[in-house]
C-alpha cells in the first residue's frame, strides 16, 4: 500500500507530465517549422545547460530552504515559459535563447526539489510498486495529452485566419495547468537541512556497481531527451499534421502505460525484462530512421512505446535502492542525486551541441535520420550496463 503523501506525489507527477505532454512535442514542433533544426538544438541545448547549472547549485540552496520551494519555483518559471510563447507568439522562436533560459531553470528548480521528496518519501519496500503505479499512471496522462494537444492545435488552425493560433491556445491551456499544478505542490511536505559541499562529489569514492549505475546514466541521457524530440520531428515531417502526430503519440503512450502497470506484476520475478526492452527501443528508431513510412511508424509505436517502461523501471529501482546500500541519512547523501543528475545532463548537452555542430541545412530530413540511427545504440549499451550491474 502507498502512503497518502506517495499517492499526493504521484497526483502532482501524473499532472506535470499531463501539461507538458499537452505541449511538448508541438513546441518542438513549433520551434522547427520557424527556426529548423538548428532552432530545435539551440533551444534545448541552453535549456539543458540551464537545468544541469541549477541542479547542481541546488545542493547549496537545499541547505535552508526546502524541496517543495523549489518544486513550487519551477512550475512559477514553467508557467512563465508557456506564458512567454503565448505572448511572443511566433517572435518566441527569435528570441530562442531567452526562453531556453526560463525553460532549464525551471526544469532544474523543479526537477532538483522533486527527485529529493521523491527519494524521502518512497521506502525501499514499496518502491516497486511505486514506480510501477506512477509509471502506469504518468503514461497514461501522456497518453491522453499528445492527441488533445494535437486535436486544439487541429481545430483552431482549421477556423482561423493564422497557421499557428492553435498553438498559442495550447500555450495558454498550459500555462493554467501548470499554475493548477503549483497550487498543489503547496501541500507537499518540507525536505530542507542537506548536507552539501562539492567535495562530496570531487573525494567519492565509488565502488563499481555505483560507477556501472552513472555510466547506464549516461548513455540512457543521450537518447531520453533527444530520440523523442527528432522521432516528433520526423513523424510531423512525414504526417503532416498536428492531430496525426498527436494520435501517433497518444498511442505510444498507451502502450507504455500497460506496459507500466503491467510490469509491477512481473518485475521482482522477470527482473531482467530490461533486455528485451532495450532491444526494443533501439530496434523501434532503426525501423523508422532506415524505412521512415507510415508501416515503419506503425512498429516504432509498437517496439518503443512498449520497450521504454520496461527499461525505466528497473533503472530507477536499481538507482534508488543503490541509495539504500549508502547507510547515512539522507541529508548526507544528496550529492547521489546530484552525480546521477549530472551524469545524465552532460550525455544531453553532449548530444545536442553534437547536433548543432555538425547540422548543415536547416530541415535535412535525412540528416535527422542519421541522428536517429546513432542515438539508437545506446538503449541497447543502457540494457547491457544493467545486465552487469544485476551481475554484481
Amino acid at each position: 500500500m502507498l502512503s497518502k503523501e506517495e499517492k499526493h506525489l504521484i497526483s502532482i507527477q501524473v499532472l506535470f507530465f499531463f501539461f507538458n505532454s499537452l505541449a511538448s512535442v508541438f513546441l518542438q514542433v513549433f520551434i522547427f517549422k520557424i527556426k529548423g533544426l538548428y532552432g530545435v538544438g539551440l533551444f534545448n541545448l541552453t535549456a539543458l545547460s540551464l537545468l544541469l547549472i541549477v541542479y547542481v547549485s541546488s545542493g547549496w540552496f537545499l541547505r535552508n530552504h526546502s524541496s517543495r520551494t523549489l518544486i513550487r519555483v519551477g512550475l512559477l518559471l514553467y508557467s512563465l515559459g508557456w506564458l512567454t510563447l503565448m505572448l511572443l507568439k511566433e517572435g518566441a522562436a527569435n528570441n530562442i535563447f531567452l526562453v531556453g533560459v526560463i525553460f532549464g531553470i525551471a526544469a532544474g528548480s523543479f526537477w532538483s526539489g522533486f527527485n529529493l521528496s521523491q527519494y524521502v518519501m518512497t521506502i525501499k519496500k514499496s518502491r516497486t510498486n511505486y514506480f510501477s503505479k506512477v509509471t502506469g499512471m504518468r503514461n497514461l496522462a501522456t497518453t491522453v495529452a499528445p492527441l488533445l494537444g494535437g486535436l486544439i492545435i487541429f481545430i483552431f488552425n482549421k477556423f482561423f485566419v493564422s497557421t499557428n493560433v492553435g498553438y498559442y491556445v495550447l500555450f495558454a491551456i498550459v500555462t493554467v495547468l501548470s499554475m493548477y499544478t503549483l497550487l498543489l505542490a503547496t501541500a507537499l511536505p518540507r525536505h530542507s537541512g542537506i548536507n552539501f559541499s562539492i567535495g562530496h562529489i570531487l573525494y567519492h569514492k565509488r565502488n563499481t556497481k555505483w560507477k556501472l549505475i552513472l555510466t547506464g546514466q549516461f548513455l540512457w541521457g543521450i537518447y531520453d531527451v533527444a530520440a523523442p524530440i527528432l522521432i516528433g520531428i520526423l513523424l510531423f515531417t512525414l504526417l503532416r499534421d498536428e492531430f496525426a502526430l498527436g494520435l501517433v503519440t497518444t498511442t505510444m503512450g498507451a502502450l507504455s502505460a500497460i506496459a507500466g502497470f503491467a510490469l509491477g506484476q512481473v518485475v521482482k520475478k522477470y527482473f531482467h525484462v530490461y533486455l528485451p526492452g532495450a532491444i526494443a527501443v533501439s530496434m523501434g528508431m532503426i525501423v523508422l530512421a532506415v524505412f521512415f513510412n507510415h508501416i515503419a511508424v506503425f512498429f516504432m509505436m509498437i517496439l518503443v512505446g512498449l520497450g521504454n517502461p520496461l527499461v525505466n523501471i528497473p533503472q530507477d529501482i536499481v538507482l534508488f535502492n543503490s541509495f539504500d546500500e549508502v547507510k547515512e541519512r539522507w541529508r548526507n547523501k544528496y550529492h547521489l542525486l546530484l552525480e546521477r543528475d549530472i551524469a545524465l545532463g552532460i550525455a544531453r548537452i553532449i548530444i545536442f551541441s553534437l547536433i548543432l555542430f555538425f547540422f548543415v541545412e536547416k530541415q535535412d530530413i535525412t540528416q535527422i535520420r542519421q541522428w536517429l540511427l546513432i542515438i539508437s545504440v545506446f538503449p541497447v549499451m543502457t540494457g547491457g550496463i544493467l545486465y552487469l550491474i544485476n551481475r554484481q
